[in-house]
Formats: C-alpha cells, structure tokens, sequence
C-alpha cells in the first residue's frame, strides 16, 4: 500500500452498521464489525447511548471496543457497561446549552479514562458560519451529513467544499457521515436493498481527504476544494510520497496533517471501501 493510501484511510471509518441502509441488528453489526476490527482503515463502532449495554452483552469478555456514542441529550444521564472506551460523543443538540451539557459530559468521562472528541451535528445551510463559530468557540467539533435515503439529501460540491475551507479555517475537528462508502465520487445507488430509491452522485471518501489536505496545506480557494471533491478517479495520481489532483501536488504529510481536521468517516460498511480500494489497485 503507498503510503498515502495508507495516511489517508488509516482509521478513517466508524463503523455505523446499526443505520439505513445496512440496518443490521446489534448482534450483526456487532458481528460484522469484528470481520474487520483488525484493519488499518477501522476505528470506532457507532452506537446509540441508549444501545450500549445491548452492544456489550455482544462482546466477548477480553474485548475493548471503542465507541461513537450517539446521543439525543446530552445532558441526560447514561451507563457505559464493561469493555467499551468512549472514543466520541456525537448530538445535534446544537443550543448553547446543549453545548455546553457535551462539554461536560466529555470532561467528566475523560476524567474517567475514556478519549471522547465531542462533535455537534450542524445543517450546511445559511447559518453554517454562525454554527461553526460557535463550536468553534465552545472548543467542540463539527459532523457534517454528506447523504441520506434520497438524492436530495446529497448536497453540492460547492456547499461542502464552503464548509471545509471554513472548518479548517477555523481549526476544527471535523466528522463526515453518510454516503461516504466508495473512495471516488460518482453517481451510485442509494442502497442496493431498495433499487427502487435510485441514485445519488456520492462523494468519495478519498475526494474529502484529498479536499482537506488542499484546504489545510495548499490554502486551496473553496472552487479548487470543490474542484477535488469532485475529480475522477482517472485524474488522481497516486504514488508513494504524493498525490496529484487538479494540478496540485498533495503530499504524504500534508495527508497526514489534513487527517487531524478530518476525524473519521461514518459508514454503514467497511467490506464496500475495501472493495473498491482493491479494484482501484490501492488496496492492500
């Protein structure tokens, strides 16, 4: 694997199997994601906070699983059973005092030994740069939905490519989700259970890594980011120590540094990046 392959999927994915379309069930999901718990590309299992202790009844009794844990409030009280570490703490609660609730509710279980980055779930809509000032004040991060079960919930390069330029400006931490699971953006099915909800053009995983090393080492415009987001997989050139894309020379570090801004994926699969990495030749 080149090692900018490798900067830039290294736990990349949450696993969120629970969730449209995969929709498995705990034990499923939780199945699932030990087929593949061991590969470079996997960090944490999501799961609903009020769905942890039915997660750790699935867990075999050495295991340490690290979790996204989904919270309606934050501000209300929940159990973390036996062999899961909080690696996150993901709410659309975005009020300022639903802020505030996270803040302190990741302050007291880092006090506990857990590592949870806090993340607010916020719109791409007019009030983005409000949005993102305020978490960025509040020193949380920012999760950002790229998909959903119809096309109109894919949003455009240009609005995405405005949030990352802004995001990296900012200095936040940054959590993508949803219709992120093929490496080069194109059109693809919504969900290959229900051909009948059609096709969407989904952002590659790959595209967003690659957006965020413009922004965060090139100083890229937001029409050039927008431009990565949306280039072929014929137009990307990867070698060992650099990438180019867009007349731009992307490199090994600059990968590295772009994935301190971006998190983690959320993905309903991780057999479906695997896939297309290999038939990309970037995978193993």
């Amino acid at each position: 694997m080149y090692r900018t392959v490798a900067a830039s999927v290294s736990g990349l994915f949450d696993y969120a199997g629970l969730f449209p379309p995969a929709a498995l069930s705990m034990a499923d999901a939780a199945e699932e994601y030990r087929k593949w718990w061991d590969e470079p590309l996997t960090a944490a299992f999501v799961c609903p906070s009020d769905r942890l202790a039915e997660l750790s009844a699935c867990l075999g009794s050495e295991d340490t699983l690290p979790v996204a844990v989904l919270l309606a409030d934050p501000a209300q009280a929940f159990e973390i059973p036996p062999g899961l570490q909080v690696v996150s703490l993901e709410t659309k609660a975005a009020s300022p005092a639903g802020m505030k609730a996270l803040a302190r509710l990741a302050a007291r279980l880092a006090d506990e030994g857990h590592e949870p980055a806090p993340f607010v779930e916020v719109p791409l809509d007019s009030g983005l740069s409000d949005a993102l000032t305020a978490l960025a004040e509040a020193d949380l991060g920012a999760k950002v939905r790229l998909g959903g079960m119809m096309p109109a919930a894919f949003p455009k390069a240009d609005d995405v490519a405005a949030f990352i330029v802004e995001a990296v400006d900012l200095r936040l931490e940054v959590k993508l989700t949803a219709g992120l699971h093929h490496p080069v953006t194109g059109r693809q099915p919504i969900s290959a259970k229900e051909p009948s909800l059609g096709t969407a053009r989904m952002f590659g995983f790959l595209n967003c890594v690659l957006a965020f090393a413009a922004a965060e080492s090139l100083e890229a415009s937001r029409s050039l980011v927008a431009r990565v987001l949306e280039t072929p997989a014929d137009a990307m050139r990867w070698s060992e120590d650099m990438v180019e894309v867009c007349g731009e020379a992307i490199s090994v570090e600059a990968l590295g540094d772009a994935r301190e801004a971006l998190a983690s994926i959320g993905s309903c699969s991780i057999h479906e990046p695997v896939a297309d990495l290999t038939t990309m030749g970037l995978w193993p």
